[in-house]
């Protein structure tokens, strides 16, 4: 069964190779969430081949099929979240500009990306459709992408360090965490140069917002602030001012053991401005 998508194929949208992968994954991560993330989420790759899957979810394709659909919606933990415009439009760009074939397996039906022509006012037009099957029905959800490079495939790795979950190697020991964030400790292990960051600051503390890694900061820490919405869609990292309005809303929530640990981090910085430092001290005494 074909089913058009109603995305022309010329629709002017350009996303990175990074920006695919990431919402592909996305639609995962969204339906395990940060705290199972590492048990249920796996992934292989060889000869060209990745293959990223969960089990014990499952969710109808027609969710594919609607730009703004999400299974979220429903509050469920047995559906797939997200499988929306961002599905589409990944898949557009893997497959137009990446040439990059797609199928993604769930419940009782299995599908394929590809291309149909349709007419309109005697123009053939080449339009996103989706090429559904029926296949035997298992609580599983899996997304296949083929013809992928070896670099393709570092990319990927890339974008699972860019998703806030306990044991992500660039997350080190954890100094607080409540329902509205964590702060940890930045490890060892590199920042990784295609990921998200913020210029002013380099690659060295990052910056997760809404559970992404949007950018970093200068004190080898690891702030993740949870309930954060994000202005600007097409804008990949954050804006140093951005950065510190992340700090000073954590520092709402961080207890004083964490408040401490955190100073502790910025100590180089104390005397950046001591005038100011020392008024506002002499103003609270």
């Amino acid at each position: 069964m074909i089913i058009p998508v109603n995305i022309i194929t010329t629709y002017p949208v350009k996303w990175t190779k990074y920006k695919v992968l990431r919402d592909f994954v996305q639609n995962f991560y969204d339906s395990v969430g940060f705290k199972d993330w590492k048990q249920r989420f796996h992934f292989k790759y060889s000869n060209g081949l990745l293959s990223m899957w969960i089990e014990g979810v499952s969710f109808s394709y027609e969710w594919l099929l609607h730009i703004g659909a999400s299974t979220k919606t429903e509050n469920s933990q047995n559906n797939a979240g997200y499988f929306g415009e961002g599905f589409k439009i990944a898949s557009l760009c893997a497959t137009r500009d990446y040439r990059w074939k797609i199928k993604m397996l769930s419940g009782d039906w299995k599908l394929s990306v590809a291309k149909i022509t349709k007419k309109i006012d005697n123009n053939s037009l080449q339009m996103l459709a989706y090429d559904v099957q029926k296949k035997e029905n298992e609580t599983k959800s899996c997304l296949v992408l083929y013809e992928l490079t070896e670099l393709d495939f570092q990319i990927f790795k890339e974008v699972l360090f860019s998703f806030y979950y306990p044991e992500n190697p660039m997350i080190g020991e954890k100094i607080w965490e409540g329902k509205e964030g964590a702060v940890y400790t930045k490890s060892n292990h590199s920042y990784e140069s295609g990921l998200p960051y913020t210029s002013d600051f380099g690659r060295k503390g990052a910056v997760f917002c809404a559970y992404q890694l949007l950018g970093s900061n200068p004190f080898d820490l690891v702030i993740c602030l949870h309930d954060y919405k994000k202005e600007d869609r097409e804008r990949n990292s954050l804006y140093s001012f951005e950065v510190v309005k992340v700090f000073q809303t954590i520092s709402y929530y961080v207890d004083a053991y964490g408040a401490m640990k955190i100073l502790e981090k910025m100590r180089r910085y104390w005397n950046t401005y001591p005038k100011k430092v020392l008024t506002f001290i002499r103003g609270v005494r």
